[in-house]
Order: C-alpha cells, then structure tokens, then sequence
C-alpha cells in the first residue's frame, strides 16, 4: 500500500519543499505577468467565487488527481518508458478541455470559428503546462507540488504578452520577462532534482532520471 501511495505522490517527506520550491521556480517563468500586473491586479480578478474555486481549488485538485497522480503511475507501472509517458500524457490531459467548444457555442453564443480557435489555443497552453507539470510531477515525487502549479497557473492565465509594448513600463516589463525566464531555464533541473524530496531511490522514475 505504502508503494502505491508512493507512486501516486502522495507521502510526507519532502512536502514541504515539494510545495515550495516548483511554485517559486514557476513564479520566475511568470516574472514579467507578475511584474505588469502587480501591485493592482495580482490578486484581483473578476471571477464570481464558483468559478474562483472552480480554477482554485477543484480543477487543480481533480484534474492533478487524475492526469498526474492517476494516468502518468497508471501507464508507468503498465511498462510505459518514462519519456512517452511525459510526452504522451499532457495530450490526453489537453484534449479533456475541448469540450469547452460545446460550452462557448451554446451557452455562450460564440461563432464556431472563434469558439474552435479559441480551443484549440487553450488545448496548446494546457498541453504545454501538462508537459511542465509532469515533469515536475515525476522529479519530486510530490503531487501536491504539481496541484500548487496548477492552481498558481489557473491564476495567472496565459501571459498577454502582445501587451507588453502598449504597457507604460514597456521595457522594464520586457526585461522582467527575460530574467525570469533565464532564471527558469537555468534552475529547472538543479531546482527539481528528485534528491531534494527525499524520494525514494528505488521507485521505478526516480531511479530512471539518473540514467
């Protein structure tokens, strides 16, 4: 039971720091958003309170449930190698967001076209963002590391940066922009070695990251 529990990342030791230190790493990445929406709109949106714990709390915790703590040790104990299972997965977790076309269409009165575009550029940021959770997901070991990015990610929404030039801070938004995703690239491995989550040297994708 314990190693089931494991796989599905969800054990004590490295918690805290699993918490901790992915969300920091994703707020670099996020650097140049943070930067031109702060200090007015960082923590205001216009979001009704269901939709805020929809984005919040249960989206986050259910779809990091299935997709992550679920899909990924699911196809990995089917014999899955571990590359595949990080490429492959965030697809699947993409495509459950394209119902959202029926949604916009019917209830929202889009034109299909939009509707479709609209999709299938969400489908590409959450494929992407699957991606980069996965990966987080399968170096700590933690899948409250992975629930706390989404949740942070939800938050933020995809970075405008077409509003980058009409800001009256251009440039040092743009600048913004440039370190945090330095800093980002620079610390993504080093920031989510599996040895500074105490995971278990013995699990199946701790072990194959050393390869």
């Amino acid at each position: 039971m314990d190693e089931i529990l494991v796989a599905m990342g969800l054990r004590a030791p490295g918690l805290f720091r699993a918490i901790i230190t992915p969300l920091l790493l994703t707020c670099f990445l996020f650097l140049g958003p943070l930067a031109m929406s702060f200090p007015h709109t960082l923590f205001r949106r216009d979001l009704s309170k269901l939709i805020a714990i929809r984005n919040l709390i249960v989206a986050p915790l259910t779809e990091e449930l299935w997709f992550r703590s679920g899909l990924v040790s699911y196809l990995l104990a089917s014999g899955v190698p571990l590359t595949t299972c990080l490429w492959m997965s965030p697809i699947l977790f993409a495509m459950s967001h394209v119902h959202h076309v029926y949604d916009l269409i019917v209830h929202q009165s889009w034109h299909p076209v939009d509707a479709i575009m609209a999709c299938l550029g969400q489908a590409g940021y959450t494929t992407v963002f699957g991606w980069y959770a996965t990966f987080v997901y399968l170096r700590t070991g933690h899948l409250s590391a992975v629930i706390c990015l989404h949740a942070f990610c939800n938050h933020m929404g995809f970075p405008q940066f077409g509003a980058i030039s009409r800001h009256p801070r251009a440039r040092f938004i743009a600048t913004a922009y440039a370190i945090g995703i330095a800093i980002f690239a620079v610390g993504l491995l080093p920031l989510t070695n599996p040895a500074l989550y105490a995971y278990p040297s013995g699990t199946s994708y701790a072990s194959q990251f050393d390869r």
